[in-house]
């Protein structure tokens, strides 16, 4: 669920993904004792991330601070997942897990975007070539 408001920053969305994996962290914490580590990364994987990852060419503004709550959170998640300290360093993190930041995937969805864009263009150039004739 995406939610629009009047806002072109789309906080209330973000506000709510914040929360969202903000409990999703809490579970993790609750969790972590009762599980081996496999099971437990799937779980991880599978509660927080795709908060990250739904619709955020939509919503992921090129405003830092905007989305400054929301990489503070995706920082708890990763440490959580790996049974780091809370002030770890968190770039050798996302690397050893294969997690992108969420302005990685901000900078990969806005291409993606573009290139489905252009192969849209293509493939209709090529299919209806008749429209596109100038006259």
């Amino acid at each position: 669920m995406v939610i629009v408001n009047s806002s072109p920053y789309w906080s209330d969305h973000i506000s709510l993904v914040n929360q969202k994996v903000s409990k999703s962290i809490g579970i993790l914490t609750c969790v972590k004792v009762v599980c081996q580590h496999i099971v437990f990364f799937v779980f991880c994987f599978s509660t927080s991330i795709p908060y990250y990852e739904y619709a955020n060419i939509v919503w992921a503004v090129r405003d830092t601070v905007v989305l400054q709550k929301l990489f503070i959170t995706q920082k708890k998640a990763v440490c959580k997942i790996t049974n780091s300290p809370w002030n770890a360093h968190t770039y050798p993190l996302f690397r050893k897990t294969h997690i992108l930041t969420i302005q990685e995937l901000q900078y990969i969805s806005s291409w993606w975007g573009v290139l489905c864009l252009k192969w849209i263009k293509v493939l209709c150039l090529h299919t209806f070539p008749v429209f596109f004739y100038k006259c």
